[in-house]
C-alpha cells in the first residue's frame, strides 16, 4: 500500500512539473490574443500612460504630504528629520 502511494505520488509530480514547464507558453497565448484584440493599441497605450503618471503622482502626493502631515500631526516633531535617518 506505502509503496502504491510512493508511486502515485511521484506521477502526480511529474505532472505538475510538466504543467509548470509548459503554462508560461499557455499564458503568453492568451495575453497575446488579448492584445491582438485591442482594436486602436495607440488609444490603448496613451489612456495606460495618463493612468500610470495618476497612479505615480497620487503616490509622490501620499509619501511627500499626506505621510508627513500624519507623522507631524502624532508626533509634533519634523517630518524631515525622520526621514533624513533613512538615508
Amino acid at each position: 500500500m506505502v509503496r502504491f502511494f510512493v508511486i502515485l505520488n511521484e506521477i502526480i509530480m511529474r505532472i505538475v512539473v510538466i504543467v509548470m514547464w509548459y503554462s508560461p507558453i499557455g499564458i503568453m497565448s492568451l495575453i497575446i490574443g488579448k492584445i491582438l484584440d485591442i482594436p486602436d493599441m495607440a488609444q490603448t497605450l496613451q489612456q495606460l500612460g495618463l493612468y500610470m503618471v495618476t497612479v505615480i503622482l497620487g503616490l509622490i502626493i501620499h509619501a511627500c504630504i499626506t505621510l508627513p502631515l500624519i507623522y507631524f500631526s502624532i508626533t509634533r516633531k519634523n517630518p524631515l528629520v525622520f526621514f533624513k535617518e533613512f538615508a
